[in-house]
């Protein structure tokens, strides 16, 4: 028609199933999509405009260097698009796509290699067995959630520019202030031009009003993973009954490699920082936000008061993943919630190895340092009906850990008091700070160093210290148990040395007994003699008395 333009639209294949992950499309489906404009992977950025769109011709696009793998290869998908205004919505997708795997690099394998090489990785895909209803299979990749912070990272930072929070006890505490009027998210007061997505929410003329508590109490809004969740993982995952993880991976779940355990406070571009450097962006994880339906609530089932972890999906996930990751914050908040420290007790009352990996600003010696003061009966939960359950299980959790030696509270403290549990704590916590630290010094030395040498050196050095100490228990146990055959035998030997001198002190109360009894008999035996002997005088008496 009149006024139509059509354009060849480059699509990187990859980008489009990403995309529409997240919505429940395929990548076919989102190349129909305005969406796809995000996917262009043409080194102009553009569409190329086809001038004679009834004639035969031919046509040159260079693709983006971005598109190349370490393989140096990429999926492509070309697809005529006609638009007619300057919208961004503007998209219609005419005709069958052509897809084709192009050779960016000059690197592609023959075909049979190509099989072989898909086949082994087909089996070492932690999409092997995927079972939605089992935890350990809601995993999200790193690269996925690295995607999704992409796409709201524009949003994100202009509603945190848009609003601050309210710090103030009273109705309007934790609300998000509007810091406009009208707020670029609400410019007319009316709910179908609302978008704060149900986030509660106030204006800044509101706190003003004389006698109102909020006046100053406000701060400003941090892009944090609680955020995150409140403004796009629960709207977009309202009504599904499912987590952001499964939405995405829809048909396909993934098998979580690592379970990763951080707090929601803090800023969302740092925690994927650390996330990003701790693990290679292929690997699937278990992250609370993303895994678990933010829409739904998981009710713990309680065993003598004291939750019982292996009715939660994520402590059932953690044990199968195998592996535990702990994202420190910059600012050491995790060891303040009881939730990540019941976590990482649990990791290691299961034998779970655990990698630490602080921010990369966090001061190392300053992290020893609040840890030797950290109090695991201080710590706090943002659901105080919850807290008191939690705490009881930390200390269950932590009372359970295994005696060392060399570690004080196993001679001098009691084992269930607060102090030899906080100990406890400190000393597997301080133990991985080190082995992280043993292994930053050493790749560090390198001149060509990279994140992926050093996950390698870390799970080198936690390898050998978690053999150490398992060695180290070993022997202690094996010490202790000897003890206490040792003052079993003993005992055994001082109760074998006694029982003859108990035999005989029983053989003479024995005799005692029999004496006395003889006794007893004999006075018996004269008593009816001397009964008989009355009856017979009497009988005599009374013929006396009749004669």
């Amino acid at each position: 028609p009149d006024g139509d333009t059509a354009y060849l639209a480059a699509l990187d294949v990859e980008k489009l199933r990403r995309k529409g992950s997240g919505i429940g499309l395929d990548a076919l489906q989102a190349s129909a999509s305005w969406i796809a404009r995000d996917c262009i992977c043409s080194r102009s950025g553009k569409l190329k405009p086809i001038t004679s769109p009834g004639c035969p011709g031919e046509m040159k696009l260079s693709l983006t260097q971005a598109l190349c793998t370490e393989q140096g290869e990429a999926i492509v998908m070309f697809r005529m698009v006609v638009l007619r205004t300057r919208d961004n919505q503007d998209w219609r997708a005419l005709g069958a796509p052509l897809v084709l795997r192009m050779d960016i690099g000059g690197k592609l394998v023959q075909q049979a290699e190509l099989e072989k090489h898909f086949a082994w990785a087909v089996a070492r895909s932690p999409q092997e067995n995927p079972d939605e209803g089992n935890p350990v299979c809601w995993g999200v990749r790193v690269q996925q959630v690295l995607d999704f912070y992409t796409d709201i990272r524009d949003d994100l930072d202009k509603y945190c520019e848009a609003h601050k929070i309210c710090l103030q006890d009273g109705p309007f505490k934790n609300h998000h202030v509007c810091a406009q009027d009208p707020c670029p998210f609400r410019p007319i007061n009316k709910a179908k031009y609302d978008d704060h997505r149900g986030v509660p929410f106030v204006t800044a003329a509101s706190l003003l009003t004389p006698g109102c508590a909020e006046q100053a109490s406000v701060a400003p809004l941090v892009a944090s993973t609680q955020l995150v969740v409140d403004r796009y993982i629960r709207p977009m995952t309202r009504g599904s009954g499912r987590s952001l993880a499964l939405t995405m991976n829809q048909g396909r779940p993934l098998r979580c490699t690592a379970f990763v355990t951080h707090i929601w406070s803090e800023p969302f571009a740092e925690f994927l920082d650390t996330l990003h450097t701790s693990l290679d962006s292929r690997d699937a994880v278990f992250l609370s936000c993303f895994s678990i339906d933010q829409n739904s609530r998981t009710e713990p089932r309680l065993d003598s008061g004291i939750l019982d972890c292996r009715s939660l999906p994520s402590f059932q996930a953690m044990r199968q993943a195998g592996k535990l990751v702990i994202a420190m914050d910059r600012d050491f908040k995790l060891l303040s919630r009881v939730w990540c420290d019941l976590e990482i007790a649990k990791a290691r009352e299961l034998r779970i190895p655990a990698f630490f990996w602080p921010h990369r600003g966090t001061d190392l010696a300053a992290l020893e340092e609040a840890i030797s003061q950290f109090d695991t009966s201080q710590a706090s939960l943002s659901d105080i009906s919850d807290e008191s359950m939690l705490k009881m299980s930390l200390q269950e959790s932590l009372s359970l850990f295994e005696l060392q030696p060399g570690f004080r509270s196993s001679w001098e403290l009691d084992p269930s008091s607060t102090a030899a549990r906080n100990e406890r704590f400190q000393r597997f916590i301080g133990d991985r700070i080190m082995t992280f630290a043993r292994a930053l010094g050493q790749v560090s030395d390198h001149r060509d160093f990279c994140s992926e040498q050093l996950r390698q050196m870390h799970a080198e050095h936690e390898r050998k210290v978690s053999m150490e100490s398992a060695m180290s228990e070993h022997t202690f146990r094996a010490e202790v148990m000897n003890g206490d055959l040792q003052e079993l035998q003993q005992a055994l030997a001082s109760r074998d040395a006694e029982h003859p001198r108990q035999l005989d002190s029983f053989r003479g109360t024995l005799a005692e007994a029999e004496e006395k009894e003889r006794d007893r008999l004999r006075i018996e035996g004269l008593l009816e003699a001397e009964r008989a002997n009355s009856a017979r005088l009497a009988e005599q008496a009374e013929e006396k008395e009749r004669d």
